[in-house]
């Protein structure tokens, strides 16, 4: 009967231990007995006067037993170990569950005994929290979804629980493996003591089939994989037995792309790769010199032709990258395998072959149709550039390290004058349309420029030392300076306004530093940062390359009006308070223009769906960005908690918990609008944009003076600057310096 939530939660695991005492005694006994057995009785046959068939008899039998007297002591003592290890990694995971049926009841929810979660509304009231259930009941989806997310959480430990129970079983009724001693099914000596060593038998055991897995089979070999991916003893051990080009070889034969598979083949297949995946990383962080025999042959295997080595056959380049959109490599590998791929691109296309021929098929026919695939028996067809950029998505070591040789990163990125840059397949599906590489390439990016694993969620500190710095300056450079760049690497633009987002606070300063001024006039201060080296017409030009990019604008503008009042509210009751908001208006009208600018100026936008994205880039919808605040002690505060937090910079010398209440105070306000009914406040013109955006721009100063009572001739001197400071952003990013709308 397969565990339920209800009986996990009701289970004593206190037997377990029990037993695991008993069966160590018990092995000590057998060892005991295995002594006096060799000590006395074995000995017996040793007198020279027994002479005969009979005491070769005797020897053999006494073989036999004394070897089965090792066996039980050895199997005993596996049996305690295993029971022992069973107990623990239980327990742990039930703790895990207790804690989140906690976290949800304090949550105000009822939670079922099936482990399903709903929250009671009546008690989020009782709990003083009116406005919270207020909010529940005006928008039933976000009810739902929290909801949802904490009964996902407790189904997922349930279901560890029952995939750590069912290890163990097949642990400890493993078939006995007699090893040519002892008797046939007598004891097992050669028992293991914990499951990654079972799990690495059956692992390499299975893998070793290749194609001709059951799917029961590959079921089994993904349990495995997603129960010991993470643990480095049954990592390294796999990958070492299987071998770099068994890894291979392996995942080749399994044809992923094969077009034929079925649908439960390509979910069985699509829960192997991340498995691999994740076990292979988890192997590449350890320096035996077995792992690095293993990286390097397979780093040689990228540019060998897999399968039977046919030139329709796919290259270990293909095969491997695969296996890198899940995990943390090793940076240094990471980096090595980057290289060796670029070099390998370099000189063939040396030999006239660019990427999409070498990885695709394609070969060039006519300027009117562009590429098309040959026709080939080559299913992989993957770009394994794409792959290798999830892989440094992940890493941010390496990420930083490899995009900071300026070749590779103009080879790779783009916009360099001196490398040329690849050409990136379109899209690999066999179809023509947009490179599907550049979302992957934007992560690889972040992490580079962050120094936080792209998309790792709420609580990553944000790094920017000397070489993620480096990097970032790069970023800039290069999309300030190639216009079309952003244009042609269709979904970037979310990447780039996260990076943007991360060092909003030097852009802000580099805008201010026409003329070399800012620092001369405190805006180091005002703004936190000494810009590292960000100069005015880098800013420029990168903000208005954000602007003009619908999901780097609403990302960037998010950030942006997060980091303006925080500024505020850390500077508050200073002179300095409203100069810094200036210095934030201005950036935003920066923004703000390169969006109105792509809109198209002083001109109605009739069309539906020009309407929906004006009035979206206009409210800053919700789901576009989740915003952390980082302070010199960590995160300081934070607003929703999407899938791919946008990390902001943020320097303040008041406490922590004064700064994130202003923050939220700022944001929240868009963030509920979102929820709500806009049909009759939908923008249809560039004007009603120009209101919208700079109402974002000034609304945390704007909360601040009322809450400092300022009115009358001061607040309309102060309103008035502030509108200015907009409008000199604006007039920055104004590429056709029309007339002020």
């Amino acid at each position: 009967m397969a565990l339920t939530y209800e009986t996990i939660l009701n289970t004593d695991l206190g037997p377990l231990m029990t037993a695991s005492k008993a069966w160590k005694r018990m092995g000590d006994r057998f060892d005991t007995l295995h002594g006096h057995y060799r000590d006395h009785v074995a000995k017996a046959a040793s007198a020279d006067a027994w002479r005969g068939a009979s005491v070769i008899a005797y020897k053999g039998r006494g073989q036999v037993t004394l070897e089965e007297y090792a066996g039980a002591r050895d199997e005993a003592r596996a049996v305690a170990s295993l029971l022992s290890e069973a107990h623990t990694e239980l327990t742990t995971q039930r703790d895990r569950l207790v804690d989140l049926k906690e976290q949800a009841e304090r949550a105000c929810m009822l939670v079922t005994s099936h482990g399903h979660c709903s929250i009671d509304l009546m008690e989020l009231e009782r709990r003083g929290k009116k406005d919270k259930a207020d909010h529940y009941r005006e928008h039933p989806a976000r009810l739902e979804a929290d909801q949802q997310a904490h009964t996902d959480r407790i189904a997922a430990v349930v279901r560890k629980i029952r995939a750590l129970d069912d290890n163990y079983r097949r642990a400890l009724t493993a078939r006995p493996s007699d090893g040519g001693k002892g008797v046939v099914d007598g004891f097992d000596g050669a028992l293991h003591g914990d499951a990654a060593s079972f799990n690495t038998d059956e692992a390499v055991r299975l893998a070793r089939k290749g194609d001709d897995l059951t799917d029961t089979q590959l079921d089994r070999l993904n349990d495995v994989l997603a129960l010991q991916r993470n643990n480095p003893e049954f990592a390294e051990k796999f990958a070492t037995r299987m071998g770099a080009q068994g890894t291979l070889d392996f995942w080749g034969a399994m044809g992923p792309y094969d077009r034929d598979l079925s649908d439960d083949r390509k979910k069985l297949l699509a829960r192997t790769r991340e498995g691999l995946s994740g076990t292979l990383a988890t192997a590449t962080r350890s320096d035996s010199a077995a792992m690095r025999r293993w990286e390097r042959e397979m780093t040689e295997a990228g540019p060998e032709r897999q399968g039977k080595g046919r030139m329709t056959d796919q290259f270990g380049y293909q095969v491997m990258t695969d296996l890198m959109r899940e995990g943390d490599y090793d940076d240094g590998f990471l980096h090595r395998y980057g290289d060796s791929l670029v070099e390998f691109e370099k000189s063939e296309a040396e030999q006239g072959r660019d990427p999409a021929e070498l990885w695709t098929g394609a070969v060039k026919s006519n300027p009117v149709d562009g590429p098309v695939l040959a026709d080939t028996d080559n299913a992989w067809g993957n770009d394994p550039m794409v792959g290798l950029m999830e892989g440094l998505s992940h890493s941010p070591g390496a990420s930083t390290d490899f995009f900071s040789d300026q070749e590779t990163f103009d080879y790779v990125v783009g916009g360099g004058e001196i490398f040329p840059a690849r050409t990136w397949p379109e899209a690999t599906t066999l179809t023509h349309g947009e490179a599907k590489g550049y979302g992957s390439l934007g992560h690889a990016l972040e992490a580079a420029v962050t120094g936080v694993p792209a998309g790792g969620g709420m609580g990553q500190e944000l790094h920017r030392g000397p070489e993620q710095v480096d990097v970032m300056h790069k970023v800039v450079d290069a999309y300030r300076s190639d216009l079309d760049l952003l244009d042609r690497q269709k979904g970037i633009g979310d990447s780039l306004g996260r990076m943007g987002a991360a060092y909003v606070d030097d852009l802000n300063y580099g805008l201010s530093d026409e003329m070399g001024t800012a620092r001369a006039e405190g805006n180091d201060r005002l703004l936190g940062t000494d810009g590292h080296g960000f100069t005015s017409g880098q800013s420029i030009g990168f903000l208005r390359q954000l602007g003009s990019d619908e999901e780097a604008h609403r990302i960037m503008s998010t950030a942006q009006q997060a980091y303006t009042a925080s500024r505020v509210y850390g500077l508050s009751c200073t002179d300095d308070v409203y100069r810094a908001a200036e210095l934030g208006a201005q950036a935003h009208g920066a923004l703000d223009e390169a969006r109105a600018e792509r809109f198209g100026h002083d001109s109605k936008a009739d069309d539906e769906a020009e309407n929906k994205k004006l009035t979206d880039a206009a409210t800053l919808k919700k789901g576009a960005a989740g915003i952390v605040v980082y302070g010199a002690t960590g995160a300081l505060g934070g607003v929703a908690s999407p899938a791919a937090p946008v990390l902001i910079p943020l320097a303040t010398g008041t406490a922590g918990s004064a700064v994130t209440s202003g923050i939220n105070a700022a944001i929240d306000a868009d963030v509920k609008a979102s929820g709500q009914d806009t049909t009759n406040e939908s923008i249809k013109t560039i004007e009603d944009f120009d209101g919208r955006a700079k109402q974002n721009a000034t609304a945390a100063i704007r909360q601040y003076m009322e809450e400092q009572q300022v009115d009358g001739a001061e607040q309309t001197s102060r309103r008035d600057a502030l509108n200015a400071a907009y409008k000199r952003g604006r007039d920055v990013t104004d590429t056709s310096n029309t007339p002020e709308r």
